[in-house]
């Protein structure tokens, strides 16, 4: 496991949890956004043109992100958000 496969999950989990809401709503239009840290993993699952590689690192979760968003009637906009590691120009001593 690493950060990367991490976020991967997390964004899985934010698309498993649509899915419930939306079959147990009946909602059929709508929206969401995902934020997160890691621009990789967002790129990745989200901006997707086509289906990654079986021999894509982290294919498996990538494929079932995709099938979720397609299968979801909302539309998926992400985000990208500065994380702990990202740099805000301030310098610590």
């Amino acid at each position: 496991m690493d950060s990367y496969r991490a976020e991967m999950y997390g964004i899985y989990a934010i698309l498993v949890c649509s899915q419930y809401l939306v079959q147990q709503h009946k909602i059929s239009k709508g929206g969401i956004l995902i934020a997160c840290d890691n621009k990789a993993s967002l790129i990745n699952a989200l901006a997707y043109t086509t289906r990654a590689s079986i021999s894509s690192e982290s294919y498996d979760i990538l494929w079932a992100i995709q099938k979720l968003c397609k299968s979801l009637p909302l539309q998926i906009s992400y985000q990208h958000v500065k994380g702990h590691q990202d740099t805000t120009g301030k310098q610590f001593v």
